[in-house]
């Protein structure tokens, strides 16, 4: 079965999330947690795109620790994505990468 786009339906537990969508760093406070968690989401995603970059270029290594990064982002984002949001819902994924902290 498919949707209206063509494309097989969500899974109903994706289909409830209400999650902030266009969500940007700023429209959280510095001092709140989800903006914390947001920066380390946004540190592991860079260097998870600086890995990918290095294994791209030949770095055998590189490719290895990619992986292993993209399975940290996966976590972080799944905890993120239970985070309340203080407009309603829950927190919005924000991927502005920020290479160094």
């Amino acid at each position: 079965m498919t949707s209206d786009s063509g494309l097989p339906p969500l899974p109903e537990a994706l289909e409830r999330i209400d999650q902030q969508v266009n969500a940007k760093m700023s429209d959280y406070a510095s001092d709140d947690v989800v903006y914390e968690r947001l920066v380390e989401f946004n540190v592991l995603y860079g260097r998870l795109l600086a890995a990918l970059e290095s294994a791209y270029t030949g770095s055998a290594r590189s490719f290895q620790v990619a992986t292993a990064q993209m399975f940290a982002l996966s976590r972080s984002a799944a905890a993120i994505s239970r985070m309340p949001d203080p407009r309603g819902g829950t927190a919005g994924l924000v991927f502005e990468p920020i290479f160094s902290v």
